[in-house]
């Protein structure tokens, strides 16, 4: 389950560093002097180039930014996992405990519905009054639902923890 969790966040943190991949292509564009024409103090026309650092800068700065901003998306994907690990954990303690409840519920069906048949059996030979029988088969049917809530409590979980780690 760890794994899956490990897994589904590395996907997220894949797809999104993509979004900040360095592409070197046309790179150099950025650093090409600007041709241009100026006019000489005589009003003649003559060429001109200039550079600017201030592109320089903003190139080293985007970079900055770029590999920031990817450090954070790793720490904050980090954080997600650990946080849904830690979830999981909750969750199964949860199910552990639903699970000891069930077994203890089913361990208390089995005697109900042992006394249930001797009551049954008691009432088909006409040693117990109808009022005695019918509050035994409540008793006894009460016990069956209160397995099946039980049981139904578990498969909510069950998938709970299915959808928590990403099956």
């Amino acid at each position: 389950m760890h794994q899956s969790i490990d897994s589904f966040h590395a996907q997220q943190t894949h797809s999104q560093l993509l979004e900040f991949k360095d592409s070197k292509k046309g790179e150099w564009l950025k650093f090409l002097p600007n041709l241009g024409i100026t006019y000489a103090l005589d009003g003649q026309p003559r060429p001109s180039i200039s550079l600017s650092s201030g592109i320089l800068y903003q190139t080293q700065k985007a970079k900055q930014q770029r590999a920031s901003k990817r450090e954070q998306i790793i720490q904050m994907q980090q954080q997600s996992a650990e946080i849904a690990k830690n979830q999981l954990a909750d969750l199964l303690l949860q199910y552990q405990q639903l699970h000891n409840e069930y077994r203890t519920q089913q361990e208390l069906f089995a005697i109900e519905t042992d006394l249930f048949r001797i009551k049954e059996d008691e009432y088909q030979r006409q040693e117990l009054a109808p009022s005695d029988f019918l509050q035994a088969k409540r008793t006894y049917l009460l016990q069956q639902q209160a397995v099946e809530q039980k049981e139904h409590q578990l498969g909510r979980l069950i998938s709970k923890i299915k959808l928590h780690c990403h099956y």
